[in-house]
């Protein structure tokens, strides 16, 4: 992973991924020097990971595979669906598949929060490898719970997308948030919501995130996600995740917010400048810095123009 930042939260998201893949390629080479037989499967896994469920259901998966340590997506795919269906408890149709190829694009994803990093292996096929580090990464003791737990937040993920969407906002509470895994897709969709054209479901947008600001799991993945979206060449998407980190309270994210100032685009520095001025004193000292940034930018644009008079 060659992204870089600067915000803490990110970088120990970053150092705790890469202590997870570090940990899977310190078992392989440790078994690579003490076997000289075979690796199978199971002797790479941790005892944690090595279940009757998970080995059987990777076996299968690499059937039609030339190595026991990665199998071909569809594969997976077919196998996660005739093993799995019945865990999805599907409410919408296609919800299964949605699910499923949500869990295929998080195995194969490079960091569980940060955004827009690209996988780092071929989307072609799975590795035992990926799968390893997806069920540390999420903590994952059933596979099928895991699944299912998926599925609920499919469906809420939909549900916010539909035209019902403030009422599903509206019911997104306690029990139902801290459920949430959350998936950047989710923690987007909320952000989106800030900025929706329905001002009702952008105030039911805020208040969802203001809630979910209790829950110290989904909190601390938002702020991370959110705030690594500020980079985004996207101004909506900017904009969005400037108005999740307010609802957040996300004073960790003030400076990166106040450089937001610097946007061509009105909205998002208001945007900015409401969020800032909403973290109070921290806040009030950061806007002063934003307001002392735009009027140098400006005069020295005024300069820049007088310069170009004088030589024309």
């Amino acid at each position: 992973m060659t992204r870089t930042t600067s915000f803490s939260p990110s970088r120990k998201e970053l150092l705790d991924e890469v202590a997870l893949q570090a940990e899977v390629l310190d078992r392989v080479s440790c078994l690579l020097l003490e076997k000289n037989d075979s690796i199978s499967a199971s002797d790479i896994l941790p005892k944690a990971q090595r279940t009757r469920n998970v080995l059987l259901f990777w076996e299968e998966c690499t059937n039609d595979s030339s190595s026991p340590f990665f199998c071909h997506s569809d594969s997976l795919s077919r196998t996660l669906k005739k093993r799995y269906t019945h865990k999805v408890k599907a409410k919408q149709p296609g919800q299964s598949e949605k699910v499923f190829s949500q869990l295929l694009q998080q195995l194969q994803t490079a960091c569980r929060m940060l955004p827009s990093l690209r996988p780092v292996c071929s989307p072609e096929r799975v590795t035992l490898f990926q799968l390893s580090v997806y069920l540390k990464r999420w903590s994952v003791q059933d596979l099928g719970e895991h699944i299912s737990r998926l599925s609920k937040e499919e469906y809420v993920l939909s549900s916010m997308k539909g035209p019902k969407r403030r009422r599903a906002l509206n019911k997104m509470r306690g029990r139902c948030i801290s459920e949430l895994l959350p998936l950047g897709c989710t923690l987007q969709a909320l952000a989106a919501l800030q900025i929706d054209s329905n001002h009702k479901v952008c105030k039911a947008a805020a208040n969802c995130l203001g809630r979910a600001a209790g829950c110290k799991a989904f909190r601390s993945k938002a702020l991370v996600y959110y705030t690594e979206s500020l980079k985004s060449v996207d101004v909506q998407i900017q904009q969005g995740s400037c108005l999740a980190l307010k609802c957040l309270r996300a004073t960790e994210s003030v400076d990166l917010i106040a450089d937001l100032w610097r946007s061509s685009d009105e909205d998002l520095r208001n945007a900015a400048k409401e969020t800032v001025l909403s973290f109070g004193k921290k806040g009030y000292l950061a806007f002063q810095r934003m307001d002392q940034l735009y009027t140098e930018m400006q005069e020295e644009a005024y300069q820049n123009e007088e310069t170009e008079i004088t030589f024309l």
